[in-house]
C-alpha cells in the first residue's frame, strides 16, 4: 500500500484462492494432488490436503475454512483439515466468529468448532456478501438478505435484470454486477 517493493509469498506451486481479512492473508498452492494452505503469519504450512484446490478460503479469528468442493476446517495456528461430512460448498464468507457458505439444501453458518446451522432451507446462490445483519445473497431476479442467526429470508432488491454476478456491500448500500452493468441500491 505505500508503494514499496512487493515480495513473493507463495511458493513454486499454483495458488488457487487467496482471502484476506483481521490483517491476515490466506492462499491454497496446488503441490501434484494436494493443495497446501499457507499464512502471511506462519512460515510453515497451516494444513495439506490430499485433492483438488480450493476456489475459495475464509478465515474466522480461530478456524481457516477451505471450500474445496466439500468443506474443510482447519485451527488458524496450523493442524490437520477436517472435512464437514457432505457439506458442500461453492463460496465463502467469514466474520470473527463463524463462516458462511451455500450448500446444496441451503445457506449454512458454520461456527469454528465446526457445528453447521441452516440459515435458509432451498435457498442457494453462486455469489454472496456478509455485513453484520446477515448474508446477501442473488437469486434469479432478486437479491435477499438471510439473518445470521436463521429466519425467513428478506427481499432487499427487485430487478428485471440477470442474476447477478457478484455482490458488495457499504454501510448504507449494495452494489452488484448483471448484465455488464454496476447497481447500487439502499439497504
Amino acid at each position: 500500500k505505500d508503494g514499496s517493493a512487493h515480495i513473493r509469498m507463495s511458493g513454486n506451486g499454483r495458488v488457487s484462492a487467496v482471502s484476506a481479512s483481521r490483517g491476515l492473508v490466506l492462499w491454497a498452492e496446488s503441490d501434484d494432488s494436494n493443495f497446501i494452505l499457507k499464512s502471511s503469519r506462519s512460515g510453515t504450512p497451516l494444513a495439506t490436503y490430499h485433492g483438488c484446490c480450493p476456489g475459495a478460503l475464509a478465515a474466522t479469528t480461530s478456524t481457516a475454512f477451505a471450500c474445496a468442493f466439500a468443506l474443510l476446517t482447519v485451527p488458524i495456528a496450523g493442524g490437520s483439515f477436517t472435512e464437514l461430512g457432505a457439506l458442500r460448498c461453492s463460496w465463502l464468507r467469514a466474520d470473527d466468529s463463524a463462516a458462511f457458505t451455500s450448500s446444496p439444501t441451503g445457506i449454512v453458518k458454520v461456527d469454528g468448532n465446526g457445528q453447521v446451522t441452516e440459515l435458509a432451507k432451498g435457498l442457494s446462490s453462486a455469489v454472496a456478501a456478509l455485513d453484520p445483519s446477515g448474508v446477501y445473497v442473488a437469486t434469479l431476479s432478486k437479491i435477499l438478505r438471510v439473518p445470521r442467526d436463521g429466519g425467513a429470508p428478506v427481499v432487499v432488491v427487485t430487478s428485471d435484470a440477470e442474476a447477478a454476478s457478484s455482490i458488495a456491500l457499504s454501510e448504507d448500500a449494495i452494489f452488484f454486477s448483471a448484465r455488464g452493468t454496476i447497481w447500487r441500491a439502499p439497504k
